[in-house]
């Protein structure tokens, strides 16, 4: 699913690696959030667990939320080690992504891409230097784009929207499901 593959991949392969992490002395994990989780009141779990209300659009803007929640709860969780965590929104970039998207076979809509939007380096630069800028050593909990510290959206600060998102996602992970019933576990714990 789009949730699976935008973030709960990214989610287990960086809980995989955070013993590494630790040790390697002087971590840095940048996470690709995107200005579209502002697209979104809030964590929606059940656009994810119910495939009637599946939203092409939405749904992306969920998962980009869930990111940048991840990144500050990872964050909290990390800010007694040497590892540093921190989201972006890489920008508007011409890339293959949108090949499907609406529109995307107009004519000329592909040179007004390329005229309007980032080239990938240039959509890569604050990555970059998320990973390795000196100043920004020690630096955690961030959002940032165009090289900026960035407006994040109010749930990613929220640290009891942080602790249901890692609950659902470590039950999402174990019970290798989607089903509906999967929410009822988590809401229940909430209580």
């Amino acid at each position: 699913s789009q949730f699976g593959t935008n973030f709960v991949g990214h989610y287990a392969l960086i809980s995989g690696l955070l013993d590494v992490l630790k040790s390697a002395g002087g971590a840095r994990i940048t996470i690709a959030s995107s200005i579209a989780a502002c697209m979104v009141r809030s964590l929606d779990y059940t656009r994810v667990t119910d495939v009637w209300r599946f939203n092409r659009f939405v749904n992306y803007s969920t998962s980009k939320l869930a990111l940048l929640v991840f990144s500050n709860a990872l964050a909290r969780r990390l800010q007694d080690c040497d590892v540093t965590v921190n989201a972006f929104h890489p920008g508007l970039v011409v890339t293959g992504l949108y090949r499907n998207v609406l529109f995307s076979t107009l004519p000329g809509i592909h040179d007004l891409r390329k005229w309007l939007w980032l080239d990938q380096v240039s959509g890569s630069v604050t990555s970059v230097q998320l990973a390795l800028d000196p100043n920004l050593a020690g630096k955690t909990g961030g959002y940032y784009a165009r090289e900026q510290p960035a407006v994040m959206h109010p749930d990613a600060q929220n640290k009891v929207a942080q602790d249901r998102l890692c609950k659902f996602t470590d039950v999402l992970i174990a019970t290798n499901t989607h089903a509906p019933n999967l929410l009822d576990s988590i809401n229940a714990s909430a209580k």
